[in-house]
């Protein structure tokens, strides 16, 4: 599987996971195939550290680059 990438908010798909124990689901989320293309998105629209970028793979998911850190 070629690495997806996406922009989520951290803190409401854990709340999500914990009171549901289920998966939160990326079914809202616009699918990056370009870590930077995420991380442009994320830079431009969403400015707190809740957002994150995601990669998705075989491995599993991880958190590849979080938002809010650059402030103009």
């Amino acid at each position: 599987m070629k690495p997806r990438y996406v922009v989520i908010n951290e803190m409401d798909r854990d709340k999500f996971e914990q009171k549901y124990a289920l998966s939160y689901g990326y079914g809202e989320c616009e699918v990056h195939m370009d870590v930077m293309d995420a991380i442009e998105e994320l830079e431009e629209y969403y400015d707190t550290n809740e957002w994150v970028v995601e990669e998705i793979s075989n491995g599993g998911r991880q958190i590849v680059y979080r938002g809010g850190l650059r402030r103009g």
